[in-house]
C-alpha cells in the first residue's frame, strides 16, 4: 500500500483535505462505508476544478459507470484525512480516477478507489472526453 501512495506522488494529483462530520459516522464510531463515495466525489470535483477552472454541467457532464473501493483501515472521527485524486486512464468517452484516502500525518492508507466516468451530452449519449481535460 505504501508503494501505491508513493506512486501517487509522481502522478498529476490533487489533494483534498476531508473534514469528518458526526453524520459521517456509523453506530461504532467509524466513517460509514457509503460516505467514502461522497469523499471520493469531493476529490473528483476538486480535481476537475483545479484542471479546468470553472465548469458547469451543461458544458461538461459525466455519469459514473464503475466504482471499486478497497477498504484498508477504518476512519475514526479524530483522524486527520486527506484524499489524493489523479487520472489513471483516459479512454475515448471515459476516464478512470484513482483515489486514495490517507492520513497526512503518517501516510497510512485508509482506502483506495477507482471511479470510471463516461462523458455524456444533453441526450445522455456518450461523447468524447473534453479536449480541455484530455490536455
Amino acid at each position: 500500500m505504501a508503494l501505491l501512495y508513493l506512486s501517487m506522488k509522481t502522478l498529476d494529483s490533487v489533494t483534498t483535505n476531508i473534514q469528518i462530520r458526526y453524520a459521517d459516522l456509523d453506530t461504532l464510531g467509524h466513517v460509514n462505508n457509503a460516505v467514502y463515495l461522497s469523499y471520493f466525489e469531493l476529490g473528483r470535483i476538486e480535481y476537475m476544478r483545479s484542471r479546468l477552472g470553472h465548469f458547469d454541467l451543461e458544458d461538461i457532464n459525466f455519469v459514473i459507470a464503475r466504482i471499486e473501493i478497497d477498504f484498508r483501515k477504518s476512519i475514526l472521527m479524530h483522524y486527520p484525512v486527506s484524499l489524493k485524486t489523479s487520472i489513471e486512464r483516459i479512454g475515448r468517452t471515459s476516464l478512470t480516477f484513482l483515489q486514495i484516502l490517507f492520513n497526512p500525518e503518517n501516510n497510512e492508507v485508509f482506502s483506495t478507489g477507482k471511479v470510471t466516468v463516461v462523458f455524456i451530452d444533453g441526450n445522455r449519449k456518450p461523447v468524447e472526453v473534453p479536449s480541455r481535460l484530455r490536455a
